[in-house]
């Protein structure tokens, strides 16, 4: 279906030639740019992926406790399975099991996304000054 001479995995987006750029739902978009500003339109994703960036590991009910504490904005049960479950298929986040309980931790590929996030919060906090 594609040539593989220029198909290769970046992180979950796949470059299919130089111009076309697929991201696991099958979207085709013309440039890198315009994929990373359809992944920058998720909502309650992003919170939790700085969420998950910043600790090893968290159970359901924490990552519920630290949305609402550092948002002060309560987010359902509902909502946050439906977003954990649409993230595990993208493959961003991994369920795990520690001491038989279920919980949730950041995909090494996105682990590289740390320095990233800290500088647009360094800069964000630059600009609100």
């Amino acid at each position: 279906m594609f040539n593989n001479k220029y198909s290769y995995n970046i992180s979950t987006t796949l470059l299919v030639s130089e111009f076309m750029f697929i991201w696991k739902n099958w979207t085709v978009y013309s440039c890198p740019l315009q994929a990373w500003l359809s992944i920058l339109s998720w909502t309650w994703k992003w919170v939790i992926i700085w969420f998950m960036l910043s600790e090893d590991s968290l159970s359901f009910s924490d990552l519920r406790k630290k949305v609402y504490e550092n948002t002060r904005v309560s987010i359902t049960d509902k909502m946050l399975s439906q977003t954990l479950k649409q993230l595990i298929n993208l493959n961003i986040i991994e369920k795990i099991s520690v001491e038989n309980k279920k919980r949730y931790k950041i995909s090494i590929m996105w682990i590289k996304l740390k320095p990233v996030m800290y500088e647009l919060e360094k800069f964000w906090e630059n600009l609100i000054k």
